[in-house]
């Protein structure tokens, strides 16, 4: 309640993220200008109107009127503006004083040495004039420790734009350094592109060097491979033989297996036949069919299956 406008102080911690040193450090400037509100010193009051921005809308939202921020104390800080009030209350109260002296009726009687003058006593008029010669006393000081403030405030203001020039300096100072940063960062990694490009033709050499001593032991085996594939080819001769003999034998062996399936069909259709008879026999005779061959392959006799003796041998 300080100012004419109420108003809270609100503590924060601006957080910026940096190339060089600890990477998470307290800078306003920075966390400014990664929040999108540009450098320089006009990225604070930039940031300012966009958070009063967003105050409206709440306000405006919920129907709350608000007035524009009213900074009384102007670009002097709370101790000044303080100190400044107090005076200003004291010249106030001494005015009053004053005024009130001069306004105070003082106790008198009409002369007769002239017209218009009055005699006041002794001792009033001494009261009067001490009050009045205190409070232009007063008055006085008040006047001198105002124009202090004043004067506070100004060095205040210069200090301030002091410090704003050397934060804009500071930032360009950081901008520049980015830059050289940036400039060091692409020369760093030019440096690793050559580097593993050396490196690739390094690699590429030693496999050239191992392919050649590889292809000098090889030229020196030329003769004993060439033995070995001759002894190989004479080998494949023989394989060749041996696989034309077995080709023949299979040859037959297909030939049988073909008779064979032949004579199987035919067993399997006289097979079908004698099954057919064989169930319409015991189909006759009421008895099941799968039964009786079952007890036939056991090695029952025929008779004693169909009924005819009762006793049997296997």
């Amino acid at each position: 309640m300080d100012e004419a406008t109420p108003h809270l102080h609100i503590d924060y911690i601006p957080v910026g993220h940096y190339k060089r040193g600890v990477d998470t450090q307290n800078g306003i400037a920075q966390a400014l200008k990664e929040m999108g509100y540009g450098d320089g010193k006009d990225g604070i009051a930039r940031w300012r109107k966009s958070e009063c921005d967003v105050l409206k809308e709440i306000c405006v939202r919920y129907g709350i009127t608000i007035s524009e921020p009213q900074k009384s104390r102007g670009t002097m800080t709370v101790e000044t503006y303080k100190e400044v009030r107090q005076l200003e209350d004291k010249l106030a109260h001494l005015c009053e004083l004053s005024n009130a002296a001069d306004s105070t009726e003082i106790p008198h009687k009409k002369s007769l040495l002239g017209k218009g003058k009055v005699i006041v006593s002794t001792e009033d008029f001494e009261k009067i004039e001490a009050e009045k010669k205190a409070a232009a006393v007063q008055q006085e000081i008040a006047s001198q420790r105002a124009e202090k403030a004043a004067e506070a405030a100004r060095n205040n203001l210069n200090h301030a734009e002091r410090l704003a020039a050397r934060e804009a300096e500071i930032s360009e100072n950081e901008r520049f350094l980015e830059t050289k940063l940036r400039y060091a960062e692409k020369r760093r990694l030019e440096a690793e592109e050559l580097y593993n490009r050396q490196i690739n033709i390094n690699s590429a050499l030693e496999q050239t060097e191992r392919e050649c001593r590889q292809y000098k032991l090889d030229a020196g085996r030329v003769p004993y491979l060439q033995y070995k594939i001759e002894d190989l080819e004479k080998g494949l001769e023989k394989l060749a033989k041996t696989c034309s003999e077995k080709e023949n034998e299979a040859a037959a062996l297909n030939k049988i297996i073909s008779e064979q399936e032949k004579e199987i069909i035919a067993l399997q259709k006289l097979y079908n036949a004698v099954y057919d008879i064989a169930a319409y026999v015991c189909q006759k005779l009421k008895i099941d069919v799968d039964r009786a061959i079952q007890k036939r392959s056991d090695g029952y006799r025929t008779t004693y299956i169909f009924g005819d003796e009762r006793k049997h041998s296997r």
